[in-house]
C-alpha cells in the first residue's frame, strides 16, 4: 500500500495522510488546542495540546554513542512482550520479554523511519552495528524491490532488517522476516506485567521461517508549502 504523508514542520499546521482513496486529516496544534479526534476535526471538541514538530533537530542524539544510550534507555523504560504459541485453543501459551538489545535495535528502526536528518541516520547506522547479536546481510530487497545491505538482528521468532543503499548507505526500508522461535533459556510467563510496555499477541498459525511478516520502503522525502501538495 502506497502512503503519502504530510506533516507540519513545527507541528502547528494541519497534516494529511492519503492511502489509496482514503484521506485522513491530521489536526495541528494551534494556540495550544487541537481536535480531540484528529481525523474528524470539525465534529470533535478541542483539547489542550503540545505541538509535535515533524522536524526536530536536537531531539535525537547525532553521536553514535549517545544515540545508543538513548535507545537503550527507551528499551528499559518501555519493555515489549511477545506471545508464544498459539496453543490448540488459539490463545498464547505464554509470553517472553524481548531483550533490551532487541528493543534497542527495534527503536533504531523506528528512528530511521521517522527522523530523516542525515546526522541521525549516520549515527543510527553506526549504533545499530554495536548492538550484540547484530549481523550484516547483503542483497536484501525492501518493499519496493530495491536491493541493499541490511543490518539485522533475530529474536523471538522474527528477524528485524534495516535496509540501506549499498553505495550511499541511505536508509531504504525495514523488513520483519519470520524465524525459528527458540524459547530455550527464555523465561516464559503466563501473563506479562505490561506497565508502560506493550505486548504483541500473535493470532492464527505461526509463520514459517523465511515468511515475510512486514515490509516497508521509504521512497521519497521532500518539503512542500502545504498539505496535499506534491513535490
Amino acid at each position: 500500500m502506497r502512503t503519502r504523508t504530510w506533516l507540519s514542520v513545527d507541528g502547528t499546521r494541519d497534516g494529511l495522510v492519503i492511502q489509496k482513496s482514503t484521506r485522513t486529516h491530521l489536526d495541528g496544534c494551534t494556540n495550544g488546542r487541537q481536535a480531540e479526534t484528529i481525523d474528524r476535526p470539525e465534529t470533535t471538541p478541542k483539547v489542550a495540546c503540545t505541538p509535535e514538530p515533524a522536524y526536530q533537530p536536537g531531539r535525537v542524539p547525532t553521536d553514535a554513542d549517545a544515540l545508543l544510550a538513548y535507545v537503550y534507555s527507551v528499551a528499559a523504560a518501555e519493555p515489549t512482550w511477545v506471545s508464544v504459541g498459539p496453543g490448540p485453543d488459539g490463545l498464547p501459551r505464554g509470553y517472553v520479554r524481548l531483550s533490551n538489545d532487541q528493543r534497542a535495535f527495534i527503536e533504531i528502526a523506528g528512528l530511521l523511519y521517522s527522523n530523516h536528518l542525515p546526522a541521525v541516520q549516520e549515527a543510527a547506522f553506526l549504533a545499530a552495528g554495536r548492538i550484540p547479536g547484530v549481523q550484516l546481510r547483503r542483497n536484501v530487497p525492501d518493499a519496493a524491490g530495491r536491493v541493499g545491505v541490511a543490518v539485522t538482528r533475530t529474536e523471538a521468532g522474527a528477524r528485524q532488517e534495516m535496509v540501506f543503499d549499498p553505495a550511499s548507505y541511505r536508509y531504504l526500508g525495514n523488513n520483519i522476516i519470520a524465524a525459528e522461535f527458540d524459547t530455550h533459556g527464555a523465561k516464559v510467563v503466563r501473563m506479562p506485567d505490561i506497565g508502560k510496555g506493550s505486548a504483541e499477541f500473535r493470532t492464527g498459525p505461526n509463520p514459517k521461517p523465511g515468511d515475510v511478516i512486514y515490509k516497508s520502503a521509504l521512497l521519497r522525502i521532500a518539503i512542500v508549502d502545504k498539505a496535499g501538495q506534491l513535490p
